[in-house]
């Protein structure tokens, strides 16, 4: 769709009801996305090299406890034992709840705590479906030997 020398949008006779084709519409879609880029480069924290690697190793196991989750959970509350200790292992990083690099404090706290927060409460989640998944098993399984007793007396 190419502007004529006045600066004004020029489109066939069929395009130019087309709601894409007028320049108001162009216009406003334009702002708006350049309005929601700046939003999104605004409220974006960055991590401090410092706390990349700690950043890096949260976001993978977010992403494998959603996994877990995704696949339907675990049988068992031990099986959640690795990513607890991983977890607990970086939340005792923390000094008075601040991820301190020597005697300074990095940029990109809330990025990280946010994670650390996401993980534990996935870990809890998954946790007590599990422990749910073991009690309801342990009430069939009684239910069952409470059946076979009737039977047989």
């Amino acid at each position: 769709m190419p502007a004529n020398p006045k600066g004004e949008f020029t489109c066939s006779e069929a395009d130019r009801n087309s709601l894409l084709t007028r320049p108001k519409t162009l216009l406003y879609l334009l702002r708006k996305s350049y309005a929601l880029i700046y939003l999104l480069i605004t409220s974006s924290e960055p991590v401090s090299e410092a706390l990349l690697p700690i950043y890096n190793q949260l976001k993978t196991l977010r992403k494998c406890l959603r996994e877990v989750q995704k696949a339907g959970g675990v049988s068992s509350a031990r099986e959640l034992w690795p990513y607890s200790m991983k977890l607990t292992s970086i939340d005792n990083m923390r000094v008075d709840g601040k991820f301190m690099v020597g005697n300074e404090i990095p940029d990109g706290q809330a990025a990280v705590t946010q994670l650390v927060e996401d993980c534990f409460e996935l870990a809890y989640q998954l946790r007590y479906q599990a422990e749910e998944n073991e009690k309801d098993d342990a009430d069939g399984e009684k239910l069952e030997t409470d059946e076979r007793i009737e039977m047989t007396a």
